[in-house]
């Protein structure tokens, strides 16, 4: 866990499919929802776990999540500063993590 931070986000289980995203990431409850029928391998459900979980350590607060907002509308959602991060966290992580849940024994494939 990161410092100042002293509670890890809830993460809930949506086993049916988005019609636009693969997870989500709700600030003010600290909540990552995962839609496992968005997110088709083990691998895509890694990767969509490591992207919100950066939200959660990105967008802390209201004024974090207001700031979010304005990126979006000022830059859309594919350059938005918090998803460049999101998307580099995965991309740098996803493959450790999903080796180390396999190596664990807590993913199969």
């Amino acid at each position: 866990m990161p410092p100042k931070i002293n509670r890890w986000p809830n993460i809930t289980l949506r086993y049916y499919q988005h019609k636009k995203f693969g997870g989500l990431y709700h600030q003010p409850t600290k909540e990552i929802t995962v839609y496992w029928a968005s997110n088709p391998t083990l691998m895509d459900i890694v990767n969509i776990v490591i992207h919100e979980y950066q939200h959660f350590l990105d967008i802390r607060n209201g004024k974090h999540d207001e700031e979010y907002a304005r990126e979006l509308q000022r830059v859309g959602y594919h350059n938005n500063p918090f998803e460049i991060r999101a998307r580099n966290a995965s991309s740098q992580w996803g493959k450790t993590c999903f080796d180390e849940l396999r190596r664990k024994g807590i993913i199969c494939d």
